[in-house]
């Protein structure tokens, strides 16, 4: 057996692994222009829940919200900001969408012996296979209280299924995208 073709998939394997890894790793956008340093107390605000139609009922629940809400007054009491409902600086909120990816498995064959009555019966099958990976999209927003602007966002995508969206995972889901918020000086300079 030559070394060369394993080394070859091995590599491909560990290449896609990491891709996967990234893909997962939270995302975040922010205005350059929003001034950070005066952010000291917040409010929440739920999202609205269409009109009663149910898309998901993963992403389109007022359960969900109960619990990002939690997970950010947790997340952002921790670092220090006020809860302020009548005087908040900045307002909190989240969104959800669905996603899939489509993976092409690549042909597959199977071979089947059987015994009949009196003989044996060999066939082959030849199919093509594609795969559809549901993700759900957390994403949240902080919105500028004085200017009612878009300040900054954060979002990740996560497998669509209850245990993503579930206390304890989420919990860590919502404070991995809250980690860049506020966002530093080094990401201040480079957005300018």
């Amino acid at each position: 057996m030559k070394l060369r073709p394993l080394f070859s998939i091995a590599l491909t394997t560990c290449a896609m692994l990491l891709l996967a890894a990234c893909s997962r790793m939270p995302m975040h956008e922010f205005d350059p222009e929003a001034n950070f340093d005066n952010y000291q107390s917040w409010r929440w605000q739920a999202p609205e829940y269409g009109n009663g139609d149910v898309a998901d009922p993963i992403l389109d629940s007022p359960l969900l919200g109960k619990r990002v809400e939690a997970a950010v007054n947790e997340i952002l009491g921790g670092r220090g900001f006020s809860r302020d409902a009548e005087h908040a600086d900045f307002v909190v909120t989240y969104h959800t969408l669905k996603d899939f990816d489509l993976y092409d498995n690549g042909p597959s064959f199977s071979i089947g012996l059987a015994q009949g009555w009196r003989h044996f019966h060999t066939g082959v099958v030849y199919d093509t296979r594609t795969r559809v990976d549901k993700k759900g999209v957390l994403i949240i927003d902080i919105i500028d209280a004085e200017t009612d602007a878009l300040a900054w966002r954060g979002w990740t995508t996560l497998p669509l299924a209850q245990e993503y969206f579930d206390s304890p995972k989420l919990l860590g889901s919502v404070r991995d995208i809250l980690a860049a918020f506020p966002p530093g000086e080094k990401e201040a300079t480079a957005s300018q």
